[in-house]
């Protein structure tokens, strides 16, 4: 099972202003992942980047995209990010779509709570054509399920295809 992040990549950060703020983040335990971040052991806030993180209540595993909310200061930025936020919330339950579980402004931040895609990037995993005919396969259905919502997702390369586990 593979899961297409319609703005997975910290490259893409699109435009919308979650409605609810608070002071303190419900993620705790940030580890980088990518090369920007620092881990919250090395810095009280984190600084922009995409993380793992555990959910502080429900222990739960997450992939954490923060941003710097002054960013949100740009319309273009602000729409952006609103619009990735309703294509996240148009592909909840989709089995082959990476699942928003939280957009919050905590603070100087934003913070994007997602469903943490722990196979990593298909290209790293392909062995045959036969997996590559089942990945395109489950990636035509998510795209279907988007286009008939009337999104494009405009970004779709390997890197945006994730498995969802070690199967």
């Amino acid at each position: 099972m593979w899961w297409l992040g319609p703005c997975a990549s910290w490259s893409c950060v699109s435009d919308v202003a979650p409605a609810s703020s608070s002071r303190k983040s419900d993620w705790v335990d940030l580890r980088p992942l990518s090369a920007g971040a620092l881990s919250a052991s090395q810095s009280q806030s984190p600084r922009p980047g995409l993380y793992t993180a555990r959910h502080r209540v429900t222990q739960e595993l997450a992939a954490l995209k923060v941003l710097d909310r002054r960013l949100l200061r740009q319309r273009a930025t602000r729409r952006r990010l609103r619009q990735e936020v309703r294509v996240l919330q148009l592909a909840r339950g989709h089995q082959n779509l990476l699942q928003l579980h939280e957009a919050k402004a905590v603070g100087a931040r934003v913070e994007l709570a997602f469903e943490l895609a722990r196979g990593g990037e298909v290209m790293r995993r392909l062995r045959s054509e036969r997996d590559a005919s089942r990945v395109l396969q489950q990636a035509a259905h998510g795209l279907q399920f988007l286009h008939e919502r009337g999104v494009v997702h405009g970004e779709v390369r390997p890197e945006h295809l994730l498995f969802s586990d070690d199967e």
